[in-house]
C-alpha cells in the first residue's frame, strides 16, 4: 500500500497523461513520426559558374604541381602546396586515370538513388602522384572484393541531376576484365 500510495505522487495518471499531451499542428507531422510517410528528397542545384570554374578539376581530371618542392595535388582549387606552403608556385598538370586504393570506408548510409549498398568510398592514390577521393562502382560484393592496394581506374559518370543541369564526376572501379 505504501509503495502506491509513494507512485500516485509521482505518476499524473490517464487524466494528467490527457492534459500533457500536445496537439499535432497536421497529420503529416504524426505520420512522418512514425516513419509511415516518405519526405521528398533533396535535390541537389548546380550553376553553370560551377560548371565553368570546375572544368579542368572535374571533366579534365587536371591536378597542380608545385613548382618547389614537386608535390601533385588535387583539385585545382589552392594557390599553395600542401607540403612546402609556396605561393603561386603551381603548374596545371593532367592527372593519370589509373591509381592504387590508398584507403577505404564502405557507406552503409548513402544517400541518393543507390540501390546496392554498402558503397566503397576510396581514397586512390593516381599514377603519377595525385590523391582524390571517390565512389567505386562495378564492384560486386564489396565487403570482400575492395582490398587496400587494389588496382582501379577512373571513369566518368553522371553522379546526379540539379535543376536543369546532369552532373558528372569521375568513379573508379577495378581495371576492365578484373574483378
Amino acid at each position: 500500500r505504501k509503495a502506491v500510495r509513494e507512485l500516485s505522487k509521482t505518476h499524473m495518471g490517464l487524466a494528467g497523461h490527457k492534459k500533457s499531451m500536445k496537439l499535432l499542428s497536421n497529420y503529416n507531422i504524426f505520420i512522418e513520426s512514425k516513419q509511415l510517410l516518405e519526405k521528398d528528397r533533396y535535390v541537389r542545384k548546380s550553376s553553370a559558374v560551377t560548371l565553368w570554374r570546375d572544368t579542368y578539376s572535374v571533366y579534365k581530371m587536371y591536378g597542380l604541381k608545385c613548382k618547389s618542392c614537386g608535390t601533385i595535388q588535387y583539385p585545382t582549387n589552392v594557390r599553395s602546396c600542401i607540403i612546402c606552403r609556396a605561393d603561386d608556385q603551381l603548374d596545371l598538370i593532367k592527372l593519370s586515370l589509373k591509381g592504387t586504393i590508398f584507403t577505404y570506408t564502405l557507406d552503409h548510409l548513402v544517400g541518393g538513388s543507390y540501390l546496392d549498398t554498402p558503397v566503397p568510398r576510396c581514397v586512390i592514390d593516381l599514377d603519377g602522384g595525385g590523391r582524390v577521393l571517390l565512389n567505386m562502382t562495378e564492384i560486386e560484393k564489396p565487403e570482400e572484393n575492395v582490398k587496400i592496394g587494389m588496382q582501379v581506374e577512373l571513369t566518368f559518370r553522371q553522379i546526379h541531376e540539379g535543376g536543369e543541369f546532369k552532373n558528372y564526376y569521375y568513379k573508379c572501379r577495378p581495371p576492365r576484365g578484373r574483378q
